[in-house]
């Protein structure tokens, strides 16, 4: 073996890494930032802050469209802020629902337009019946 394969074999090599590094560099690059002059960002979620003066811990649900989406849960006696995607709240408008955990009742608030950006204030009364809600 002679100087003449020592430094090929050196090429080889420092060719296999550079194209080692290349690939590698490549695949840290992930995916492109977007764009924020195109407007394809999302609108803000809408804030849905819920005061729980129930005892029982409250499973906070989005009625639109039939169907329903959990949102979180609240537990009892405290205050949480939960997020319902813009897309959720069309110009149908949503429902959210308070189903309070080991209880055969829950509450359903009228139909509710919110805009992204808007916070809808759920108040779970220890009476469902009583419970309210508004928008700030």
């Amino acid at each position: 073996m002679g100087i003449d394969d020592l430094r090929a074999g050196a090429r080889r090599l420092s060719r296999g890494l550079l194209v080692a590094s290349i690939a590698w560099l490549s695949g840290c690059a992930g995916e492109a930032r977007p764009n924020p002059f195109t407007g394809t960002a999302h609108p803000p979620a809408i804030a849905v802050q819920v005061r729980n003066n129930n005892y029982l811990d409250v499973v906070v649900y989005a009625l639109r469209d039939g169907g329903r989406m959990r949102l979180g849960t609240v537990t009892g006696k405290c205050d949480a802020t939960l997020k319902v995607d813009s897309d959720v709240a069309t110009s149908q408008g949503l429902r959210l629902q308070a189903d309070p955990i080991g209880s055969l009742e829950s509450y359903v608030t009228d139909v509710i337009y919110a805009e992204p950006g808007t916070v809808i204030v759920l108040d779970v009364a220890s009476v469902l019946t009583m419970s309210s809600w508004h928008l700030r």
